[in-house]
């Protein structure tokens, strides 16, 4: 009878153990339950507009994001963070809802809302541009995520394939003599220089390099000599060649001292025969241009002077920059114009008569007169 009744309370304690496990795991299944309804009522999708982009170019990234939790009113302390990759520049971070930060120092984009109210959608817009520190072929990566304290959901990866750019920037100009200001006019008798800037802006190396300089009016135009500039961010690049052509010689003739050191200028004036004179100026660099290379101060230059007799009128002055796979022109719009010197009399506060030369520009244009 006694082992009867122990039997009976053994199995009921072991009831209530049973009972008081099943109740622990249901309640955490039904917290567990509570948690993956919130974690699945957290959608964030990503896209982007580009698969491919050179440097210089625009990605757009849109990220679309929800919260519809039926069980939980908030998702709690809200925020979108997104790593930006580091391949882009000058990056932009738009969203109607929600309080921007983005760090410029680790690309971290981050989107506060507090706490989001369930029912929420909307959109975030991540603009950057391609920049010249990104290596072609390399792959920007980019993702979301959407957290709070009750749930988090990561987006969709997206990717973007930096091409090869041989991205050269270049103009020319035609300035005083020293350099210190532009010029639209060239004034018979008097002296100017053609100023060359020029610029690897591209993420890859440029392979034969030259830019050349064929002279418009070059008998009249006369090349003076010939400034060689000198070139920041060289890299291992220490020379370039600088050769010339004439009226009498057509072939490629060194400017005497070349090569010439880039990170060195000099002036030099090229020594012609009686009636010779420059009709095309090349530079050629000896090894490849780095990224980032481009003209220093004083930049590369011919100096010329305009004969008393040259025509008057427009003209055009180009630069060709070629690299391979590269073939670029920049060109320069100029007037010749003419000076005429002119003595008007007249009589100082003493009474002493003098004559005040004054000398004037004048631009000559044909009208129709009936």
């Amino acid at each position: 009878m006694l082992k009867y009744k122990q039997l009976q309370n053994f199995n009921l304690i072991n009831s209530l153990r049973n009972s008081h496990l099943a109740l622990l795991i249901m309640s955490a299944m039904f917290l567990l339950c509570l948690g993956n309804d919130a974690n699945a009522q957290i959608t964030i999708n990503k896209s982007v507009n580009v698969s491919t982009a050179y440097v210089g170019n625009t990605v757009t990234y849109t990220i679309q994001y929800s919260y519809l939790s039926t069980t939980d009113p908030f998702l709690l302390n809200a925020s979108i963070t997104d790593q930006v990759p580091t391949g882009l520049q000058n990056v932009a971070v738009s969203s109607a809802l929600g309080t921007i930060n983005f760090n410029p120092v680790t690309n971290m984009a981050t989107i506060s809302f507090g706490d989001l109210p369930a029912g929420t959608t909307g959109d975030v817009v991540i603009t950057g541009v391609v920049a010249t520190s990104a290596p072609p072929n390399s792959v920007l990566t980019n993702q979301a995520t959407l957290s709070g304290t009750n749930g988090s959901a990561t987006s969709n990866q997206v990717q973007t394939t930096v091409l090869a750019s041989a991205g050269v920037s270049m103009y020319k100009l035609l300035m005083s003599p020293g350099m210190e200001n532009q010029l639209s006019t060239l004034i018979q008798g008097e002296s100017a220089s053609y100023g060359f800037f020029i610029a690897n802006g591209g993420n890859t190396p440029l392979s034969n390099a030259c830019f050349s300089d064929a002279l418009p009016n070059p008998d009249k135009l006369v090349v003076t000599s010939i400034g060689t500039g000198v070139w920041n961010n060289p890299g291992s690049l220490t020379t370039a060649n600088i050769e010339y052509t004439t009226n009498l010689n057509g072939a490629w003739t060194p400017l005497s001292g070349s090569p010439f050191n880039v990170n060195v200028n000099s002036v030099v004036t090229p020594s012609l025969a009686s009636g010779e004179y420059i009709t095309q100026v090349r530079w050629c660099f000896n090894g490849d241009m780095p990224v980032g290379m481009g003209q220093g101060t004083p930049a590369p230059r011919i100096n010329i002077t305009a004969a008393a007799d040259t025509p008057l009128g427009d003209k055009t002055n180009c630069i060709n920059f070629v690299a391979t796979g590269v073939n670029v022109l920049a060109c320069v719009d100029f007037e010749v114009i003419e000076t005429i010197t002119t003595s008007v009399p007249g009589v100082n506060k003493y009474g002493s008569a003098y004559s005040l030369a004054i000398r004037a520009k004048y631009r000559f244009y044909l009208r129709d007169r009936k």
